[in-house]
Parts: structure tokens; sequence; C-alpha cells
């Protein structure tokens, strides 16, 4: 169901009695007994008895293999040399993995988890976004003109400048930038 998931939490209430945790490959699993981050485990099969079984425990599958963030956004603002107006459009991908799964799950754990992994990976996008747009509003004002932006030499340059801001890590903490898929950019 959830394989595609960069952050899964478990939807079932989890009991007293001892349980056992299986984990892929690629995932790991955090287990938060009372609302705190508890226990980390990797690929296998692991035994867990909660510490205070009157309390209760949440589990969240993360995926630790890079999972793809598409972003889209459009800005408008005017030049300060000759007060053109210059909107720029950039849309495209990037491929995040998560780092730190405790880290990561602290962040949420206790929050009502129906759209987690669609939060996580919006809140990547959205942070990708904003940087971008001042990447690119920045170099278009340096240079007078959108075509410091929609060159397609420029490309190389731009996604550089944006690897090294490492967007990933404005959305949520645990999580990093793995590659650029692809942009295309328009002004």
């Amino acid at each position: 169901v959830a394989s595609d998931h960069l952050v899964y939490a478990w939807p079932f209430p989890i009991g007293p009695e001892e349980y056992e945790v299986a984990c892929a490959e690629d995932e790991q699993v955090v287990i938060c007994p009372s609302w705190v981050v508890g226990g980390l485990f990797g690929p296998g099969r692991h035994r867990y008895r909660s510490p205070n079984p009157t309390q209760p425990t949440a589990a969240y599958f993360v995926l630790t293999a890079p999972v793809e963030v598409s972003f889209d956004l459009a800005t408008m603002f005017q030049l300060p040399q000759n007060g053109a107006m210059v909107r720029v459009r950039a849309a495209g991908s990037l491929q995040i993995r998560c780092s730190d799964p405790s880290l990561l799950v602290a962040q949420f754990v206790g929050l009502p988890f129906d759209h987690l992994n669609e939060g996580v990976l919006r809140s990547v996008a959205r942070s990708t976004e904003r940087m971008l747009a001042r990447l690119l509003t920045r170099r278009v004002v340096m240079a007078g003109t959108p075509a410091a932006v929609t060159e397609p030499q420029m490309l190389g340059a731009i996604v550089e400048e944006l690897v090294a801001y490492n967007p990933a890590a404005g959305g949520v903490f645990g999580v990093q930038l793995v590659r650029v898929g692809h942009l295309a950019i328009a002004a």
C-alpha cells in the first residue's frame, strides 16, 4: 500500500503485547511509545514490547530509498532598471531521501497522520519553490534580463546553485537532496 511513501504511519493500534516488526532492505521503522521517539529498527525482523503498555505506541515506516518530489512555481516581479514586469515559471522534480528517520519522525510524532507523506513531500516542494524563486529573481535582476535564467547554457549553473542551497533541508529535518531530476524555466 505504501511502498512509494517516504513516511507511512502504521494506522492500526499497537497493543501492550510483544509484536514483530519487519523492515524491507530500503526502510526503517521508528517506534514511538508515549509520543516520543523510542526505537529504530533497520532491515530484517525484530521483536518489540512497549516500555509503558498503558500509553499509546505509534510506528512509522520510513523509506530510505530516493523518492521523487515535483515542484511548479510562478513568480512575478519588476526590474528596477527599467520598471518592466517579469514573470518567471519553473517546473521540475528532484529526488530526496531520508537521511535520519528518527529526526524526521520526531517533528510530527503525535500529530494526525492522514496525509503525513503528502505533507512532508509538499513541504519539500514548497521549500524548493521558495528557494528557486529567490535564486531566479536575483539572477534576472542582477543581469537586467530574463535571458539570465532562460538561456540553455545557464541551466547548469542554476541547478548547481540550487543544489548548493539544499532546498530539501528547508522543508523538513532528516531529509536530504539526492539530485535534481529535471528543471524547465520560462520567462
